[in-house]
């Protein structure tokens, strides 16, 4: 009987995808007053369009960036 086996799919870097969702909230972090569109993001982040949108939408939903209405990203403020 033959053995039948797949083609290797890429493994995920899971190590580097959270050091690079650390470096981008740290990013805003020290800088409050950054604001970027999507496309500004990826070039400063040195990453794909798509890579970046999904990081910073974890970031969203992580409760550390907003939205603005003009569909940029910023620091999320805490009312405390």
């Amino acid at each position: 009987m033959k053995i039948l086996t797949l083609p290797a799919r890429p493994a995920r870097d899971v190590s580097s995808r959270v050091t690079l969702t650390h470096r981008i909230c740290s990013e805003f972090r020290e800088m409050p007053g950054l604001v970027l569109s999507p496309e500004q993001a990826a070039r400063l982040f040195g990453i794909s369009p798509e890579l970046c949108s999904r990081v910073l939408e974890e970031l969203i939903a992580n409760g550390a960036l907003s939205l603005t209405r003009g569909g940029r990203y910023t620091l999320a403020t805490r009312n405390t």
